[in-house]
């Protein structure tokens, strides 16, 4: 991969939260639209990754991942959740329970990471407490 974790990380979290202001159906079209916006057609490898990520997170997982999100986010029904916060908690909590290449402290710090320069000032505290349930409520080992 040529454009790097951290940099394929902020281009999906980028579309999932796209994703929250238009359908399934029209998700194709938009990740299109947005990989020639950005100019991110170059490396077949990264446009994959960045296009199988977020439909396998938008698509496929998100009813079970939106669950567990709401479930640990004490206090707070999911509606009421941030677009940004729940897109970052999205990719978040992939990373945690579906993918055995991030390990699960990268995908927190990661996911706080992005907090810090998406999301107000309360985000990085509201992410990592999300994520701290997740691991419990889970039965992830750090």
């Amino acid at each position: 991969m040529n454009m790097g974790r951290r940099k394929l990380r902020e281009n999906v979290f980028r579309l999932i939260f796209c994703c929250d202001f238009f359908t399934e159906e029209e998700l194709a079209e938009q990740v299109d639209t947005y990989m020639e916006e950005e100019k991110l057609g170059g490396d077949d490898e990264d446009v994959s990754y960045i296009k199988n990520r977020v439909y396998e997170i938008m698509v496929v997982k998100r009813n079970d991942i939106d669950k567990i999100i709401e479930k640990n986010a004490e206090g707070w029904s999911f509606e009421r959740i941030g677009t940004a916060e729940k897109a970052i908690l999205r990719q978040a909590v992939y990373e945690l329970l579906y993918d055995e290449t991030v390990p699960g402290k990268v995908a927190i710090n990661e996911a706080v990471e992005l907090s810090h320069s998406y999301c107000d000032d309360k985000g990085p505290a509201f992410i990592n407490g999300v994520l701290s349930g997740v691991l419990k409520s889970e039965g992830i080992e750090l």
